[in-house]
């Protein structure tokens, strides 16, 4: 069942953020080109069976060097309203529990833990090279939050 539920939300959280993406990216002004990652598709699907899934279906190509600080706050703005998103979600949970909302948290928040990871390709890498604190402060947030929705909902 959560399975099913993984192949129908997980493509849903993925185009939302990366259509967000691309929008924020046109709005500032970013020459950016964002291209599939075949093996990210693939782990996506793969992982999408085993119930925990993880995907970096896309990665994104800077035109130059400067649009990777510029691109660090666009990532941190889709990556802020995702976890807000979570936030609203967590508390709707809360006073009508459903399975659909709870996968979905596991969804976002897994996608924020991994997404923020400070190396290339993730998005962690751009943020961190935008603002250091900025960023730290919001992984060891996502880390939290990560582990206590991990604990509670014990999937």
């Amino acid at each position: 069942m959560k399975s099913d539920i993984n192949w129908y939300l997980d493509p849903i959280v993925i185009l939302s953020s990366e259509t967000l993406r691309k929008y924020l990216c046109k709005k500032h002004n970013l020459c950016s080109e964002f291209a599939i990652w075949p093996l990210g598709s693939l782990m996506m699907i793969v992982s999408t069976f085993i119930g925990n899934t993880f995907s970096l279906t896309a990665n994104q190509n800077y035109s130059n060097e400067d649009n990777i600080k510029k691109c660090g706050r666009v990532s941190f703005i889709v990556s802020i309203l995702l976890f807000i998103l979570a936030i609203f979600g967590y508390l709707f949970n809360i006073f009508y529990p459903s399975i659909f909302i709870q996968m979905f948290l596991i969804i976002t928040i897994l996608n924020l833990f991994i997404d923020l990871f400070p190396f290339k390709p993730m998005d962690g890498y751009d943020i961190r090279r935008w603002n250091f604190p900025i960023w730290i402060t919001f992984y060891i947030l996502i880390l939290i939050s990560y582990f206590h929705i991990y604990l509670q909902f014990e999937i």
